[in-house]
């Protein structure tokens, strides 16, 4: 069984790691980077590629198996 990765939105990937990530893993992509469009979906998820998008306590506890959250972006305010 994959795990499952949510990504808040598109990011510019080099095509072979984005052909690398689909084999090892499930990418379900959220329709919006926000909490309402992803808590629905945090449920079945094993990691949040959070990208510009801001991840509340109500999503983490929404997801039971979450394992990792990354947030691929520069700065200090998330």
């Amino acid at each position: 069984m994959k795990k499952r990765v949510l990504v808040s939105k598109p990011m510019h990937y080099v095509p072979q790691a984005d052909a690398a990530l689909k084999q090892a893993m499930e990418i379900i992509m959220s329709p919006a980077p926000t909490e309402e469009a992803m808590l629905p979906l945090m449920r079945d998820v094993h990691a949040v590629i959070a990208h510009g998008a801001p991840v509340s306590v109500k999503m983490i506890q929404a997801a039971p198996l979450l394992e990792v959250i990354s947030t691929p972006q520069i700065g200090f305010d998330r």
